[in-house]
Order: C-alpha cells, then sequence, then structure tokens
C-alpha cells in the first residue's frame, strides 16, 4: 500500500493539473477519511481484545479458559502511522 501512494504521489508531482482537478481533492478527503476509520475501528479492536483478555485472566475463568483454547490475544499495532504528507492539502 506505501509503495502505491508513494508511485502515486510521484505521478501527482509529475502532473501539476492534477493538484488542482476536483475529483483529485476529493480523492485527498476520501483517503484521510478512510485513515481515520482504520484508526477508529484499530481502537476498537484493541479495546475489545483487552476486555477479552481481562475475562481470560480472571479468576475463575483463568483456571479453565486455557483448557479450551482461551489464552490472551495481543493488541494490534501499526507497522506505520505515517501519513503521507504530499498527498494532503496544507
Amino acid at each position: 500500500m506505501n509503495q502505491a501512494i508513494d508511485n502515486f504521489q510521484a505521478y501527482v508531482v509529475q502532473n501539476p493539473q492534477l493538484q488542482s482537478a476536483q475529483v483529485f481533492i476529493n480523492l485527498q478527503y476520501e483517503l484521510t477519511g478512510t485513515e481515520n476509520r482504520i484508526a477508529v475501528e484499530r481502537m476498537r479492536y484493541n479495546e475489545a481484545v483487552e476486555g477479552y483478555n481481562r475475562q481470560v485472566k480472571s479468576f475463575p475463568n483463568s483456571l479453565v479458559s486455557p483448557m479450551f483454547g482461551f489464552h490472551p490475544r495481543p493488541f494490534f499495532k501499526a507497522q506505520t502511522t505515517d501519513v503521507p504528507a504530499a498527498m494532503y492539502l496544507s
């Protein structure tokens, strides 16, 4: 995904008339909205994992849950949280 964004940024730099096109501006807003939705869902997932882990570790569940394959789960960590600066309006 990062490579595709980098390639697209390079294309935009080579075509400055594209930056003023309404379709491109709309695309920038859509990408920003998508990034925000991903961040919100990542937060919700991590909250659910936190609740699950709390239940698995609480007594008496901590005695029974390993027998049924319930183990604490890791939180989701994004590999990169960098926002491609060239893509967005200043």
